[in-house]
């Protein structure tokens, strides 16, 4: 890219992966992506150095690329609590408590993309039997810990704050300001095909989608 002048732009693994930089979910990272002192580890570290309590937010087995060494982990450990919407397939090992969440599509949110632009979604549809999103669940849980950040009453409440903070302001299409999608120097990282309509539990839950044929090319 130096040789031929032109820009380098990594893109991301998932959508509002750069949102979850900016608001400090990386290990390495304070809000307003800033670098923290205090850094902690990765999932893979923590994989490889089992924990006595693992919370799966949003996440099955199955979403795991290092599975086998996921369900080795989960297995030593005290407790896993799972926060999903859906029952999983397959067995979690060592799991204590299922906290039910609602979808994506039951959820207000926003999402920050590479131009540190702010998009806002509505809930399109209201969940039933009184489950709650899972930012709500989370600050129930916070507030009952005594954690005095965890005050918030909606989506939208969450998002000003944030803003007084001027996260997401700058925008990050360089190397430079892409930290969150810099992979390990490592000869050995493995590499994942999936199909399209594997890649979450709802796809996953698709009837018509799981019957349709996918071709890869590589």
């Amino acid at each position: 890219a130096q040789e031929t002048n032109v820009d380098l732009v990594f893109l991301p693994y998932g959508a509002n992966s750069y949102g979850a930089e900016i608001i400090g979910l990386l290990p390495h990272k304070k809000i307003g992506n800033t670098a923290s002192d205090d850094v902690g580890l990765n999932l893979k570290l923590m994989l490889k150095a089992p924990r006595k309590i693992y919370i799966l937010y949003g996440l099955e087995p199955q979403d795991i690329t290092m599975n086998e060494l996921a369900m080795q982990a989960f297995s030593t450990a005290d407790s896993v609590y799972l926060l999903a919407s859906f029952l999983p397939d397959k067995e979690v090992p060592s799991i204590k408590s299922i906290l039910p969440i609602a979808t994506h599509m039951e959820s207000s949110g926003t999402y920050i993309n590479l131009f540190g632009q702010w998009q806002t979604i509505k809930q399109a549809v209201i969940p039933g039997d009184e489950i709650k999103e899972g930012w709500r669940v989370l600050r129930y849980i916070g507030s009952k810990m005594g954690i005095k950040q965890f005050i918030y009453q909606t989506a939208k409440e969450v998002c000003d704050d944030l803003k007084l903070h001027k996260v997401g302001q700058e925008i990050p299409l360089t190397p430079e300001g892409n930290h969150a999608i810099q992979a390990e120097s490592d000869p050995h990282n493995d590499v994942y095909y999936e199909s399209i309509y594997q890649r979450d539990a709802m796809l996953r839950r698709s009837d018509c989608l799981q019957k349709t044929k996918l071709d890869l090319y590589l």
